[in-house]
């Protein structure tokens, strides 16, 4: 059983055996396991379109930066990293794996108005920034 259904089913892996399949419908869980993996798929969607969008803008970097500047304790990594190298080495792993893992994502994440301060003085950065804009709304509409 996935994580998510076992937040909506009862407890077992065998809980809805013996009932008709028409129990479950009733008691709307498909429908609320449809809603909840439609939010997976949503930010799956946009976490490629940010990799695309780094990648146009040729902020990809090959190399990890080095593992004392992943380790920052700071938000954002802002002491060691850029905020695209944070964006690619910090944000879009950590992310990928809570939606692979259909864990809890993240109800805010504020990362839009950071990138438009980062990227203020440099042209062609909107497309990143709205984005950025949707990931956010979308968590924050959970």
């Amino acid at each position: 059983m996935s994580i998510l259904a076992s937040r909506f089913l009862p407890a077992g892996p065998a809980c809805l055996s013996g009932m008709p399949e028409s129990f479950a419908a009733q008691k709307g869980w498909p429908q609320v396991l449809d809603f909840m993996q439609a939010i997976y798929s949503e930010v799956a969607d946009q976490l490629l379109q940010l990799e695309a969008e780094l990648r146009l803008m040729a902020l990809w970097q090959e190399e990890m930066p080095p593992a004392e500047a992943l380790a920052s304790s700071e938000p954002f990594c802002v002491d060691t990293l850029t905020l695209p190298q944070w964006l690619q080495f910090i944000f879009l792993p950590r992310m990928r794996q809570l939606v692979e893992g259909e864990m809890p994502l993240p109800q805010r994440c504020g990362i839009a108005p950071i990138a438009e301060e980062y990227f203020k003085n440099r042209g062609g950065a909107e497309p990143l920034v709205v984005i950025l804009k949707g990931i956010d709304e979308r968590l924050q509409r959970g």
